[in-house]
């Protein structure tokens, strides 16, 4: 099963786009049997992510992939470089740091404990569930079923030339208000919620110590719901509301046996301020909903 390196096949040569370079080195494998890919960008002989180019320490390996070249067992790893986003520098002829795409990408879930209304049947799409959470009688469960749902997390940086204080307060913890595309991600009106957003200063000198310019790091964490934000509580009280009016919840209302004393425990509501055996929940939204357009976030994974 020994694969070996019969050499680099060919330079592809290199190409720059907003004066960020990138290039492709290819080489040449063979292995004793017909192995996977998955085996092939295993060889300790190949560039590994992340190493630099041998020609240009400012580009790192970032795509590896792995083709049979014919029928044979040869085949052709290629491995592209482009800079490394998080630390490369503006100096003469280099791209500015905060036109780079954006980098440490990662995902994550954020989970709920939510009240369990409706469940999944056959032939249910996932986040719309049919089938009515009830009781063999057909009542709602009291105290209602729970259960825990998921939100997808996004985490990402970015660099911004100028950036200000004021962005963390105008946009921490609030709803996108529009529809937006971050990182390639379609973001439906209120279904984003911005978890977490910082900032650190980067200041830039040349090789001799002087200063060339600054710009801001953004850390950003953008949380992806398949519904829209809200939070659902139990309309229950000790009064009812009754033409304009608040009336008492006595327990003469609730059991005809009772006396006329004010109830010590809430009471179920209808949703319209009315007693109700039902249990009916009322949605609020606690976040502050704003457009989040002034942060400049990255539409795609190239910027």
């Amino acid at each position: 099963m020994a694969i070996t390196l019969l050499g680099e096949k060919f330079d592809r040569g290199a190409s720059e786009a907003q004066n960020q370079l990138s290039t492709d080195r290819v080489f040449q494998m063979q292995a004793s049997a017909r192995e996977s890919g998955v085996l092939i960008l295993a060889s300790p002989l190949l560039p590994e992510y992340n190493d630099e180019h041998p020609d240009n320490d400012k580009i790192l390996c970032r795509t590896r992939t792995a083709s049979p070249e014919g029928e044979g067992d040869t085949w052709l790893v290629t491995c592209g470089y482009e800079p490394d986003s998080s630390t490369y520098s503006s100096e003469t002829g280099d791209i500015n740091p905060w036109d780079l795409p954006p980098y440490n990408i990662s995902f994550g879930v954020v989970t709920y404990n939510r009240v369990l209304k409706e469940g999944y049947q056959q032939g249910d799409t996932r986040g719309n569930p049919t089938e009515a959470v009830l009781n063999s009688a057909q009542d709602p469960f009291d105290p209602p079923v729970e259960t825990v749902e998921y939100n997808s997390l996004l985490k990402f940086s970015y660099n911004k030339r100028h950036f200000s204080l004021k962005y963390v307060s105008r946009y921490q913890g609030t709803i996108n208000a529009s529809p937006i595309d971050v990182l390639g991600y379609s973001v439906a009106n209120s279904h984003g919620r911005l978890n977490n957003i910082s900032a650190s200063k980067i200041d830039v000198t040349d090789s001799d110590g002087d200063y060339v310019h600054s710009y801001y790091k953004i850390d950003i964490e953008v949380e992806l719901a398949m519904k829209v934000f809200d939070v659902k509580v139990l309309d229950s009280g000790f009064y009812e509301f009754i033409g304009g009016e608040k009336y008492a919840i006595l327990n003469s209302d609730i059991d005809t046996a009772g006396n006329d004393d004010e109830v010590t425990e809430p009471q179920k509501l209808n949703g319209d301020g009315i007693l109700s055996e039902d249990a009916v929940y009322l949605s609020f939204n606690p976040f502050f909903t704003t457009r989040w357009s002034g942060l400049g976030m990255p539409r795609t994974l190239t910027g």
